[in-house]
């Protein structure tokens, strides 16, 4: 009597079990699992990002970013405690780009991407960091630095992302140098923050104008022409099904 009560109840588990891995995958969404197997990501569902502020970045700018990712992609997002700037990356300790700007107190961008990459909190896919310092990197062309050297060699940029990667990061610092108009500091954010995050999805740069991941072309003018939206094509490359288009 017991043990056919005891297989009734382990028969009813197993079945449950079953439909419960049924359903989270049958739920999985389609760009979602187009994600997963172009790039060999290993979450399920919609991916998890994390912005890491560096000390000193305007909170608002970091809760723009926050939304924007959220409207735009659809992903969840949290937002971690400000921590400082690794003193490593900053380019002033470094002798290469002191010979070359020795005034640029700036940070370099590439250095900041790997210290990111190397701190991602267990259960998150992906980390942005965000800083009101000025970065940068170094501009090649064919594998060699652009002329003229002493201008490319330490670059100021709006912001870095691995292609595909898990890591990016964004700074406010240029994004205001021209204008004192709040909407257009927040539109120009909100196009390099996504920029960026979709180069880590594994989107190169488009040659749609019409298209956020198009290369600035080192222009704020760009910025500002481009929409705050994917073309078909890119979002066909990462099977991206958006959450809301703005």
């Amino acid at each position: 009597m017991y043990e056919k009560i005891f297989l009734g109840l382990a028969t009813l588990i197993f079945a449950g079990l079953l439909v419960f891995v049924f359903y989270e995958h049958s739920n999985l969404r389609p760009g979602m699992a187009s994600l997963k197997r172009q790039f060999g990501n290993t979450f399920y569902g919609s991916p998890k990002i994390c912005i890491q502020p560096f000390n000193g970045v305007d909170t608002a700018a970091v809760a723009e970013v926050k939304r924007s990712i959220k409207k735009y992609y659809g992903f969840e997002v949290k937002v971690l405690a400000p921590i400082a700037l690794p003193e490593s990356a900053r380019t002033t300790q470094i002798a290469a780009f002191r010979y070359y700007r020795p005034s640029a107190n700036r940070f370099r961008a590439d250095t900041l991407i790997r210290h990111l990459r190397n701190v991602i909190p267990l259960g998150y896919d992906y980390i942005l960091g965000i800083t009101a310092s000025d970065i940068s990197c170094t501009k090649k062309r064919d594998g060699k630095i652009k002329d003229p050297t002493w201008m490319y060699t330490d670059w100021g940029i709006f912001g870095l992302g691995f292609c595909p990667g898990r890591s990016c990061v964004v700074s406010t610092y240029r994004l205001g140098r021209d204008t004192y108009d709040q909407e257009i500091i927040r539109n120009r954010l909100r196009k390099v923050a996504n920029h960026e995050l979709g180069h880590n999805l594994g989107l190169p740069h488009c040659p749609n104008p019409r298209c956020f991941m198009q290369d600035a072309m080192e222009s704020m003018s760009t910025i500002d022409r481009e929409p705050e939206s994917l073309c078909g094509n890119c979002r066909a490359q990462i099977g991206l099904e958006l959450a809301q288009r703005w």
